[in-house]
């Protein structure tokens, strides 16, 4: 379940908070925007709302997003209007993989990836951003396991949730390498000791794979749905 804000403002004169909402789909945050389009009276008189995604991190911050701004026609169809964001703007959205908000002004598109929580970009993507950010940080040491290490953290993760190998055959499946590719901030798959770690599907291997080159960067990788 995703927290909400939405505020109205009256004749187009700034926003003031009208409510919070809680919505497990799109569809429930349409029907909540629609109520409060009405029961804020916004719907007798000229003017807009303005609409907040609040998420949690792993460490329990609350980071708000502005959604832009929306209307509602009257045949009850939602108008909205999705900020634009520069580069300096981006960072609160790629920390939680939220990509797609600097690549599109569909706010439906960006909405949907709000909701899939447990996606590889929510999950493994926000998670690459996060850490490739502290990199300039490292020692030259730590940088030259860097990839190993970010591998080794996502297949601890795995671990961690009873997925070690079913993570490990993602991840060097065509989809799984495709994605990684991808990345702006992935990681390099054609380093030695990570060809082989795909050519072997021993549990063991990949055990101590993971015990080798887990490193605590300070980042926690998690799964949204289970905050």
């Amino acid at each position: 379940m995703i927290k909400f804000e939405i505020l109205e403002s009256f004749r187009f004169r700034g926003g003031n908070h009208y409510c919070f909402t809680f919505a497990d789909t799109p569809h429930d945050l349409f029907e909540s925007i629609k109520d409060a389009w009405y029961g804020s009276g916004i719907a007798r008189h000229e003017g807009e709302l303005f609409l907040y995604a609040h998420l949690s991190d792993a460490d329990g911050n609350d980071v708000s997003l502005f959604l832009g701004d929306c209307t509602l026609d009257k045949n009850d169809k939602l108008h909205f209007n999705f900020p634009y964001l520069g580069d300096d703007d981006c960072d609160s959205w790629y920390s939680f993989g939220l990509f797609s908000a600097n690549a599109t002004d569909d706010f439906e598109s960006v909405l949907n990836d709000i909701f899939d929580l447990n996606s590889p970009d929510r999950v493994i993507g926000a998670y690459l951003y996060k850490v490739a950010l502290i990199f300039d940080e490292l020692a030259p040491k730590a940088r030259a396991t860097f990839n190993e290490n970010m591998l080794a953290n996502i297949l601890d993760f795995g671990h961690q949730q009873g997925k070690l190998l079913e993570l490990w055959q993602w991840i060097f499946s065509s989809d799984g390498l495709k994605y990684i590719d991808q990345l702006e901030h992935g990681i390099d798959m054609s380093t030695s000791e990570i060809v082989r770690l795909s050519e072997s599907d021993n549990l063991v291997t990949l055990q101590k794979f993971v015990k080798q080159y887990k490193k605590d960067f300070g980042i926690t990788l998690y799964l949204p749905s289970s905050l």
